[in-house]
């Protein structure tokens, strides 16, 4: 799978990464039939590999890189992570792109 994430709203800050995560339907055991995660790169692409057909929740999360040198530091502004639907057809690679929009704030702030 090919993906792209566009950013709107904004720029993400310097030190921040992007983390796309493809989770499958559930078996009848409960667990994820399938899954897969990526990194998102400089230019927004990231590729998951290894995924069967069938249909897949994809989930784009943003993280300031953490500094194992330095205590932990509270986060503010966390841009509200993006859910989006995708079906993987055998043979087929699916091209879709994913938007991140900065002024969306997560909503669990306090």
């Amino acid at each position: 799978m090919r993906r792209q994430v566009q950013i709107t709203g904004g720029a993400l800050p310097n030190g921040w990464r992007m983390m796309v995560t493809a989770r499958g339907e559930k078996n009848v055991v409960g667990f994820d039939t399938s899954a897969g995660y990526a990194e998102v790169d400089g230019k927004g692409r990231f590729v998951i590999e290894g995924l069967l057909p069938g249909e897949y929740e994809l989930m784009l999360s943003v993280q300031p890189e953490i500094n194992p040198n330095s205590p932990p530091q509270p986060v503010q502004n966390m841009p509200a992570p993006v859910a989006q639907k995708v079906v993987i057809t055998k043979g087929q690679e699916a091209q879709v792109t994913v938007t991140l929009d900065l002024s969306k704030k997560n909503r669990e702030e306090k």
